[in-house]
């Protein structure tokens, strides 16, 4: 019987040392730990040239202000401006803080919705009957009738 093993490279940033380790990792089915296995790789920035160090400054502000944009609650391109912006005067602020503090918005469920519809109907439908099914669960509990059974 062969056991599944799963691989991977796991990044460690050590920031009061200005380096980036790159350590492989392994975790075989009925580990309860991954180990490490193989030489690690340590990358210092100080050694890389002035201008590979800019470039991958501009290179993690573009990549942190898009991963932000595209887990933005907003759904209209004016929203998620409006969250960019508001990152980008975060960070423009002098603050420590990585992240924005107190801005996350509730989510619209129309807009989840239609946004669903669009996109995955399928989906939307099965989400729909679920719940259709959790509330008729519920009416007929509060009725007295007796909650049905995993069997039906």
């Amino acid at each position: 019987m062969t056991r599944k093993r799963t691989e991977w490279i796991a990044r460690t940033i050590d920031e009061t040392a200005g380096t980036l380790t790159l350590q492989p990792m392994r975790q075989t089915e009925g580990m309860d730990t991954p180990v490490a296995f193989d030489e690690a790789a340590v990358f210092t920035f100080a050694t890389a040239s002035a201008t590979n160090r800019t470039y991958a400054e501009a290179h993690g502000w573009s990549a942190r202000i898009g991963d932000v944009l595209a887990q933005s609650a907003g759904t209209t391109i004016a929203e998620k401006m409006a969250d960019g912006k508001a990152l980008i005067g975060h960070y423009e602020s002098g603050s420590e803080s990585w992240n924005v503090k107190g801005t996350k918005k509730a989510v619209d469920p129309t807009a989840m919705l239609a946004q669903l519809l669009a996109n995955d109907p399928e989906k939307l439908a099965a989400i729909i009957a679920a719940a259709q099914a959790q509330a008729q669960a519920k009416l007929d509990n509060a009725q007295g009738a007796p909650e049905p059974t995993p069997e039906g």
